[in-house]
């Protein structure tokens, strides 16, 4: 069974105009105790019988999961310390955004069990956040980080957007710069992507669109946030994430190692006994009936355990994956594996097939190139 645990909270003070997630604007807070306890009856009836691992990590995502009032999460964490049992060091994650959690409601947090934060900053340029309708600015931003270690966080993350329309390299190198001087362990940065159904979408039509740093700009961002980071004992070990040694997240390589896990929640996912699922992304339905809201999707084991360990700076074991699925992934590959090796692109290593930090920037493409 799972030792990790996903929780979808769907609620947003506002809604991101590049977001496509599932989350709703509720700014009376009529659903939040329904949706709780919709939440609760999922966790406790889905898991009814079931001989459970020990949970090493947990993670509330959303949306913004710190907007809840504090009652209500610790309904929450009530139900799921009576039904899971959790490791002595389990890492139990909760996203923040900026202007969501005073000092009172972080301390509160602590007392949750809560041990790590990842705070939803995106940048540190306020004329950028303004576009970004985020509802926060860069003071805020750095009041929440300050609060949380001043409340004994001694494991925070943040989260930073590069290829933002009109963000300029100098901007995003500030925004680099000013994340580094705070008292933070991680870090994960995303390269804008234009989703459909947003209202980014509706405004940048193509990847051509003025407004949108080119293509080399985006190289030049990704350079500098690699070389800012490693110049301050920021590691990267996957291809948006960064962290001090020791900080990695360990829900998200979980993910990355293909290993089961729980979602409970509108629209969250699952992997359980090999099995990937994905309950109902209306709210509505789902607070009327959290339980047989699962659909079951479709999977790819030999393609899923290819392409997701070699997002990470650990890489794919060749050797094991050739005993598990019989296939030998650099046959007949000869000319492209010395075109990628020559580029520094990839690596061999002690049967690892690893793609570079200089190659990460173009995973995608790589991966690609060498499916099986």
């Amino acid at each position: 069974m799972p030792n990790s645990i996903y929780i979808h909270i769907p609620f947003c003070k506002t809604h991101c105009p590049y977001c496509n997630f599932t989350v709703k604007l509720d700014h009376t807070g009529k659903l939040f105790k329904p949706y709780i306890q919709a939440l609760c009856q999922e966790i406790n009836n889905r898991t009814l019988n079931q001989d459970n691992n020990l949970i090493d990590t947990l993670y509330l995502g959303g949306g913004t999961p710190s907007i809840l009032p504090i009652e209500l999460l610790q309904e929450l964490f009530e139900t799921l310390y009576s039904v899971f049992k959790f490791s002595s060091g389990a890492e139990i994650t909760i996203e923040c955004n900026p202007g969501t959690a005073d000092e009172h409601k972080l301390k509160d947090f602590k007392k949750l069990g809560i041990n790590r934060l990842s705070i939803g900053v995106q940048t540190f340029d306020d004329q950028l956040l303004q576009k970004l309708a985020r509802g926060h600015n860069v003071k805020q931003a750095k009041d929440i980080i300050l609060n949380a270690k001043k409340q004994g966080f001694n494991n925070i993350s943040l989260d930073l957007i590069y290829g933002l329309p009109n963000q300029t390299i100098q901007s995003w190198t500030e925004s680099i710069k000013q994340a580094l001087e705070l008292p933070i362990q991680h870090i994960s940065c995303y390269g804008l992507t234009i989703e459909e159904n947003t209202p980014f979408a509706k405004i940048y039509t193509n990847s051509q669109n003025p407004l949108l740093p080119p293509e080399e700009s985006l190289e030049k961002m990704y350079s500098i946030l690699q070389d800012l980071c490693s110049e301050n004992g920021f590691e990267q070990y996957e291809v948006s994430n960064f962290a001090q040694k020791g900080f990695e997240s360990k829900h998200n390589l979980n993910y990355w190692k293909n290993t089961d896990f729980w979602g409970f929640g509108v629209s969250a996912h699952e992997f359980v006994n090999g099995k990937r699922k994905a309950n109902t992304q209306n709210l509505e339905d789902y607070i009327k009936n959290p339980l047989n809201n699962q659909e079951l999707l479709e999977t790819n084991p030999a393609l899923e355990d290819f392409m997701l360990p070699l997002r990470t700076s650990l890489g794919l074991n060749l050797k094991d994956y050739e005993i598990k699925y019989k296939i030998n992934l650099l046959a007949g590959k000869d000319d492209l594996i010395r075109d990628l090796l020559k580029q520094n692109l990839i690596k061999l290593e002690n049967n690892y097939l690893k793609i570079t930090p200089k190659g990460f920037l173009l995973s995608t493409e790589i991966i690609g190139r060498l499916m099986p």
